[in-house]
């Protein structure tokens, strides 16, 4: 009835992925945000630091330029993803020897109010236990194939 939670969209594409091989998931109970884990560091020490060494300097760069969204707002892009995870469009879905990993990019409005297409990745490393990764603000190159899949969603 009604349309499929995230569990479903992940067990129908982990079905459907003719690269998955051998792959074991099961999901006891309907999706549930008492499941779903955003930890502060992946936000606070990663993607919204602006001193981090690696990747994570050039994406918090691009939330505070774009989305007026630093690491002291950590709260708020956690409740913004939280909001759009389950109208968000699923991709690349695969099984790995760390568990079932996926990507869900949704629209995320700035503090500026601004909105911009942001790429959220996922792990599920057993069942029911679905944690956040990282998450980055997508190039407008790729803004229009994922506002297309959105758009089809809701038609």
């Amino acid at each position: 009835k009604g349309e499929p939670n995230l569990y479903q969209r992940l067990a129908y594409a982990l079905l459907h992925n003719e690269d998955t091989v051998d792959c074991d998931f099961s999901i006891a109970g309907p999706f549930s945000w008492e499941h779903v884990n955003i930890p502060e560091n992946k936000l606070t020490k990663y993607a919204l630091n602006t001193e981090h060494e690696g990747s994570g300097k050039g994406k918090a760069k691009l939330f505070q330029q774009l989305l007026n969204i630093t690491k002291e707002d950590w709260r708020y892009l956690a409740a913004q993803i939280e909001n759009a995870i389950e109208c968000g469009a699923l991709q690349n879905v695969r099984q790995t020897e760390h568990g079932v990993q996926f990507h869900i990019d949704m629209p995320i409005k700035g503090l500026n109010d601004v909105s911009r297409i942001v790429r959220t990745a996922w792990i599920i490393r057993q069942p029911q236990q679905c944690s956040l990764t990282t998450a980055y603000i997508l190039d407008k190159s790729q803004h229009k194939e994922t506002q297309l899949h959105l758009v089809n969603k809701l038609l």
